[in-house]
């Protein structure tokens, strides 16, 4: 693969390889004992290199054990070019079996050791990505590789979290998480580079839930389908589903859209309580105050594909039940679904209850409601509930891929009963 002119230029300047596994580490010292200086373009001392190649090291022992043992990685060439100079921000980038990796000379950290530490991360960060790139499907083109983006970003940030415990450096990705559970989890990265980042919070999620390994068997399945949504079906144990058309079965989307509200729950999947401590529960569409002596209280919305959103529902004195009904404007089949939970203290109090189709009141109505209602008997336990709306629109059930908008902007009613 040429090399950009400007980026051979800094190359040019740096000093013979030093293997470190399957990655082959060019640096440059900044005052060197003989020769010219390169400023910038190079390293202090060699306590960064050590940290890069900790990095790179972490990742492929990581990545040649079970099950990726399995499937194991044939670069060509046969070491992985590492450059490390003046280069911001720092990439992996491929033509064909030609990969190499830039990494910068230094990050600007007032702190050494905060530096080594992002060093090693950012190393196991791009060292996925040049492994990973491996097991892709072949001939995919550039909407089904675009296709595959958030999941492999996630599971990049995903690996830094895994391999170095102490690191949640990955916390910088998730304020837009936090706020903005309406995005979409396979979100486009050319309208927002950073979105396929956020996807480590699903990565996490999946291997909680299946136990750690279950996305690198994902990962290993990869060549089966172009469809990343096709290749979790096929690893799912059996009795779960991945966006069903079902309302009633055991989906691992709808669940996540659950847990990842609360993340202050020791039993949620997505539990994890200093990143609750940095930013909160999850954003909150709008919250429902209802009395029994009150009309119902009703409210529309949107939702694109993939995404969720939440709505808390407080009971005043006196209620003893709570129905939900969400009416769908589209007709027929819909790829929304629904899940109403009680709450107290941050935690999920008793069993979650799922919004199923109900015959509508008239036939002016859609044909298809959501329905479910909620008992109160015990309202000094819970201090509110919380709906979870999701879209469950990716895929057709023949694995080809849909439209982006053909599902988004899906447009709903709800309808909050108290008695």
């Amino acid at each position: 693969m040429p090399i950009d002119p400007k980026i051979q230029k800094k190359v040019d300047k740096l000093n013979p390889p030093k293997a470190a596994g399957l990655f082959a580490i060019r640096y440059a010292f900044r005052n060197p004992a003989k020769g010219e200086g390169v400023g910038l373009d190079g390293i202090a001392d060699e306590a960064l290199i050590r940290a890069y190649i900790k990095g790179l090291n972490n990742v492929q022992h990581a990545m040649t054990t079970l099950p990726w043992k399995k499937h194991p990685f044939n670069p060509v060439p046969l070491k992985v070019r590492v450059f490390v100079a003046d280069f911001y921000p720092p990439g992996m980038y491929q033509e064909d079996n030609d990969i190499y990796i830039l990494l910068p000379s230094g990050t600007g950290e007032p702190d050494l050791k905060a530096e080594l530490l992002n060093a090693r991360i950012t190393a196991i960060h791009e060292g996925f990505h040049a492994i990973i790139s491996s097991y892709y499907p072949a001939n995919l083109d550039y909407s089904q590789y675009q296709s595959w983006a958030w999941i492999d970003e996630g599971t990049a940030v995903y690996m830094e979290s895994r391999l170095v415990r102490q690191s949640h450096d990955y916390y910088r990705y998730l304020r837009s998480w936090i706020c903005q559970p309406e995005a979409p989890l396979d979100e486009d990265p050319l309208a927002f580079p950073m979105a396929p980042y956020r996807a480590v919070m699903f990565i996490k999620y999946l291997d909680k839930l299946f136990h750690e390994g279950f996305v690198d068997k994902v990962w290993c399945n990869a060549s089966t389908s172009k469809d990343p949504f096709e290749v979790i079906r096929k690893t799912l144990p059996a009795g779960y589903n991945f966006l069903s058309g079902e309302h009633d079965d055991n989906d691992i989307f709808a669940s996540y859209c659950l847990d990842a509200y609360f993340l202050a729950d020791p039993n949620s999947c997505c539990f994890d309580e200093n990143l609750h401590k940095r930013f909160g529960e999850r954003a909150i569409a709008f919250t429902f105050n209802v009395s029994a002596s009150e009309e119902p209280q009703v409210a529309s919305d949107t939702l694109d594909h993939l995404a969720c959103r939440y709505y808390k529902i407080v009971p005043l004195d006196g209620v003893r039940k709570i129905t939900v009904r969400l009416k769908p404007d589209l007709s027929g089949e819909t790829p929304l679904r629904a899940q109403l939970v009680k709450v107290k203290n941050g935690v999920i109090k008793g069993e979650q209850k799922k919004l199923m189709p109900k015959t509508a009141a008239s036939a002016q109505e859609n044909s298809l409601v959501l329905c479910e209602g909620m008992e109160l008997t015990a309202l000094e336990e819970v201090s509110h509930l919380i709906l979870v709306v999701s879209n469950h629109a990716a895929t057709r059930r023949d694995g080809k891929a849909l439209a982006r908008h053909l599902y988004d902007e899906q447009r709903y009613s709800l309808e909050i009963i108290a008695e």
